[in-house]
């Protein structure tokens, strides 16, 4: 992560955005080839804020995953 004028408000903010963007790119791939092996097709997915859940699922086939999971063991993502 670069930060061109260290900003104590603001360098929390970037790495949050940092790590969600991590979360929501290696998330997808993995729902993406998990679904493909499951033969089902997920609606969407999206990396939340949450601090009580790893992930959840809807009816309506969208799945949420905290951002928070991008910092654990790969084999978590899974």
């Amino acid at each position: 992560i670069v930060v061109p004028a260290p900003d104590p408000e603001l360098f929390g903010a970037r790495v949050r955005r940092f790590f969600r963007a991590a979360a929501l790119e290696d998330l997808t791939a993995r729902v993406h080839a998990h679904a493909a092996a499951l033969e089902v097709k997920p609606q969407r997915v999206q990396v939340k804020d949450t601090r009580s859940r790893w992930g959840s699922c809807s009816t309506d086939g969208a799945l949420s995953f905290s951002w928070r999971v991008v910092c654990a063991p790969p084999f978590v993502l899974d």
